[in-house]
């Protein structure tokens, strides 16, 4: 968003711990809408984030037993 330069590494550490939590309460619908964020917002770590997008998205078609899930990452 709008944030000075020194607060957004800030505001992208909040939105990636408060994605943690959500998988740590095996949340992963919460924790992929944080992550989504995060790239919206224009977090630098990529790679690294599509990675536990594919994850978090397994994750939830095991919870939800919908296999078509696992292919939105």
């Amino acid at each position: 968003r709008n944030l000075p330069r020194d607060q957004r590494a800030f505001y992208f550490d909040a939105l990636k711990k408060l994605a943690d939590i959500a998988d740590q309460r095996n949340d992963p619908e919460a924790a992929i809408a944080e992550l989504r964020q995060y790239q919206e917002d224009g977090g630098p770590a990529v790679l690294e984030t599509y990675r536990r997008l594919a994850d978090l998205h397994g994750k939830l078609a095991k919870q939800t037993g919908d296999n078509k899930e696992a292919l939105n990452a």
